[in-house]
C-alpha cells in the first residue's frame, strides 16, 4: 500500500518533469531549478525509494543518452569554423591534448585532429606499422667460415654472413620506413596542422619530434641476461629517417664490447622501431668474429684485478724482507757459538 508520502513523491515527479522543459526553452543564459525538483532529490538521496527512483533515473538516463547521441551525430560532420577569442569556449587546446585545434560545429565547440592522433580529444597516437632493413655493410653469407658446412644452420639466419675481426669497427647504415595501419574518419578539412614529418600522401606524419627512447634502437644481446642493456643504443634520426628517405648511421667498436655477449665467437643484434602504438619493425643478424681473439674485459673485474695485485705487491715485499732479516739473525747466531 502507498503512503502519503509516496503519493506526495508521485506528485512531484509529475510536477517537475514537464515544467523543466519549458523553463530550459525559454532561457539559454542561465540554468534555472525547480525548488521542488530539489526536494524531490533530497528524500530520494535520503529516503531511498527505489521503485521512484528507479523511474526518475531512467528519465534522466533517457535524456542524458539523447543529448550524447546528438552531439556524436554533429561531429564536424559540417563544415567547421577555427573557434575565435570571441566565441564562448566548452574547450580549450589543453582539452584536445595539446595536439588538435577547436573548431565549432553547430554551435559545439569540438577537437579536430592531425593525422597522428585520434579520440574525441586526439588523446591516442594513432596506430602505425615500420619496417627496418640494413643498407650496410652488405651480407655475404657462406655456409661456414672454413668453407665446410655447419651443422644446424638453417638458412640464412645461422649463417655467418657479417664475419669481422676483433679490433673491427663496423658501418652500419639503416632504412626505416613507416605507415599508419589504422583508418582515420576525424579529418577536417580547411584546418591545417605543422608537423614534424608528413608523407606527400598523407600515409605517415608526426606532429612533433619523438622522444629518444621512442627512435630505433640497436641492441647486442648478452644471453647470460636478457635485460642487459649495457649495449643499447638509440640512434640519431632525421626526421625524413621516419618516412625511408634518410639513412640512420651506427658505428660498432667490436674491441668495446666485453667478452660474456659472444656465444661462440658470435655477437647477436637487433635494431628496432621503438614509435608508440607501433606494430615494431625489427632487423636482426649475427657478427661472427675471427682471427687472434683477446677479448675485452669488463671494466669493473679490470679494476679489481689492479687494486687486487696493488694490494698483493706490499705483502709479498713484507714476507721477503721478514725472511731476509730472519736468516741473518740465524747466521749470526751460529757465528756466535762456533766463537
Amino acid at each position: 500500500m502507498f503512503s502519503s508520502i509516496h503519493f506526495f513523491l508521485i506528485f512531484l515527479v509529475l510536477f517537475t518533469i514537464t515544467p523543466q522543459n519549458s523553463l530550459e526553452k525559454q532561457s539559454t543564459d542561465f540554468t534555472f531549478k525547480n525548488p521542488f525538483q530539489e526536494i524531490y532529490e533530497f528524500l530520494l538521496k535520503n529516503l531511498k525509494f527505489s521503485g521512484l527512483a528507479g523511474i526518475y533515473s531512467e528519465i534522466k538516463q533517457e535524456e542524458e543518452e539523447k543529448e550524447k547521441k546528438g552531439n556524436k551525430e554533429n561531429y564536424i560532420d559540417k563544415e567547421p569554423k577555427i573557434i575565435t577569442s570571441e566565441i564562448p569556449l566548452s574547450l580549450t587546446e589543453e582539452n584536445c591534448s595539446g595536439y588538435g585545434q577547436i573548431v565549432i560545429v553547430d554551435n559545439q565547440t569540438q577537437c579536430a585532429c592531425p593525422l597522428d592522433r585520434v579520440g574525441y580529444l586526439c588523446q591516442l597516437p594513432r596506430k602505425t606499422a615500420c619496417s627496418v632493413e640494413m643498407i650496410s655493410p652488405e651480407l655475404s653469407c657462406k655456409l661456414s667460415i672454413d668453407g665446410s658446412k655447419n651443422k644446424g644452420f638453417d638458412g640464412a639466419i645461422g649463417l655467418p654472413c657479417l664475419i669481422y675481426d676483433p679490433n673491427a669497427i663496423i658501418q652500419f647504415e639503416f632504412l626505416m620506413n613507416c605507415n599508419f595501419s589504422e583508418e582515420n574518419n576525424q579529418t577536417v578539412e580547411n584546418v591545417t596542422f605543422d608537423y614534424f614529418v608528413k608523407n606527400p600522401d598523407d600515409s605517415f606524419a608526426l606532429s612533433r619530434e619523438p622522444k629518444t627512447d621512442q627512435k630505433l634502437s640497436f641492441k647486442i644481446f648478452n644471453f647470460n641476461q636478457i635485460s642487459d642493456d649495457s649495449f643499447k643504443f638509440f640512434l640519431e634520426m632525421l626526421n625524413t629517417s621516419f618516412i625511408g628517405q634518410t639513412g640512420i648511421f651506427f658505428n660498432l667498436s667490436v674491441h668495446d664490447i666485453p667478452n660474456y655477449f659472444y656465444t661462440g665467437f658470435r655477437l647477436y643484434f637487433e635494431s628496432k622501431s621503438n614509435l608508440p602504438e607501433s606494430q615494431s619493425g625489427i632487423y636482426s643478424q649475427f657478427i661472427d668474429i675471427t682471427g687472434k681473439f683477446a677479448f675485452h674485459e669488463n671494466n669493473n673485474k679490470s679494476k679489481l684485478k689492479f687494486l687486487f695485485f696493488l694490494l698483493l705487491i706490499p705483502v709479498i715485499a713484507f714476507f721477503v724482507i721478514f725472511f731476509v732479516i730472519r736468516k741473518k739473525k740465524a747466521k749470526s747466531k751460529i757465528k756466535i757459538k762456533t766463537s
